[in-house]
């Protein structure tokens, strides 16, 4: 499939690129662009920067496909994931004197604007960007690339990131040097190399979020760590956000619509002890808000404050029918799974 493929590119073959890429391709990045694609938007670049290549080496391992190629003086690696004949992801980079190593990470998001580096404010992104850049010593603060960002507020059990980075520190100092730079709200536990082609948000099979409520007495020590709501009944919340399960359209759950909606929730567990319930939500990705919009809607539903069941919310795929989210305090991005 790879000589197909890059065949078609080549020849800016519109047709056999179509029939390749499975129509919920889950994005694709090109050596030039840091950006995800759809299979639209994917395609029309291909048609507007034909390639001009030397395949070097090719690799399969199951449903895996690793190639470097020569083009002009660079060159490329790339993976292409296959699933039933069709590629359903597609990652290059071009090939850098670099080694790129991978990091799991946790923080409390209280005191931060979200994870997004910005001009202005403290972020999780810039934050950990300038500890890697006095740290390790290296000439320019690196671009670290996470599994996904998380907003404002909301906190993180197990984040993980990439970057590529030049320098001769060995790679089993690189945790503790990172962390002498960093504040006690930001921890890296866990610090490895990693091939060029590993890509933390692009090898996401599964995320794990966790949101975390108080049912019982309202607690101003922990206001930045769950959301208080009284008197919530576990089973029916239980029952609520079963509905949820499966693979649906979630336009109800999100602002965003420069993507596609659809994601595949595989597990939702409502843990209930004498104070606290915690819900945690398994999924194959989730968009912006998601969470929070699914909690506020359950807990709604459970307190028969809105006028829809989850279904029925899912079915009628509007942005606007939900006007609240739940607090971000609550919620935890818990696990990434590779």
């Amino acid at each position: 499939m790879i000589e197909r493929f890059l065949n078609a590119w080549e020849t800016s073959h519109q047709d056999i690129l179509e029939s390749l890429f499975s129509d919920h391709l889950f994005g694709a990045r090109f050596a030039s662009e840091d950006v995800f694609y759809d299979k639209a938007s994917c395609i029309e670049y291909m048609m507007k920067h034909p390639i001009k290549r030397t395949i070097l080496t090719t690799q399969s391992s199951g449903t895996t496909v690793l190639y470097e190629m020569q083009e002009d003086n660079k060159v490329i690696v790339g993976k292409m994931v296959i699933d039933h004949n069709h590629i359903v992801k597609l990652y290059e980079t071009v090939k850098q004197n670099t080694i790129r190593i991978k990091a799991v990470c946790s923080y409390d998001g209280s005191d931060f604007l979200g994870y997004q580096r910005q001009a202005t404010g403290q972020t999780i992104q810039g934050t950990i960007e300038m500890a890697l850049y006095q740290g390790l010593n290296l000439q320019e603060p690196p671009t670290i690339h996470a599994s996904g960002r998380t907003d404002k507020a909301v906190h993180a059990k197990h984040q993980v990131f990439h970057t590529d980075i030049n320098t001769n520190i060995p790679v089993s100092k690189m945790a503790r040097l990172i962390n002498s730079y960093l504040p006690d709200s930001i921890h890296i536990h866990q610090l490895e190399e990693v091939p060029q082609t590993f890509h933390s948000r692009f090898d996401v099979l599964q995320k794990t979020y966790q949101y975390r409520i108080n049912t019982k007495t309202y607690n101003p020590i922990q206001r930045n760590y769950e959301w208080f709501v009284n008197n919530l009944d576990p089973v029916r919340l239980q029952s609520i956000l079963n509905e949820i399960k499966g693979t649906h359209d979630f336009q109800s759950f999100t602002t965003s619509t420069d993507q596609s909606t659809i994601r595949t929730i595989s597990d939702v567990v409502v843990e209930p002890n004498d104070s606290h319930i915690v819900i945690t939500i398994t999924g194959d990705g989730f968009l912006r808000y998601m969470v929070r919009y699914i909690v506020y809607a359950a807990v709604s539903i459970t307190q028969n404050k809105l006028p829809y069941t989850m279904t029925e919310l899912v079915n009628r795929k509007d942005p606007n029918l939900l006007k609240e989210m739940a607090p971000a305090s609550g919620l935890y991005l818990d696990h990434i799974m590779y």
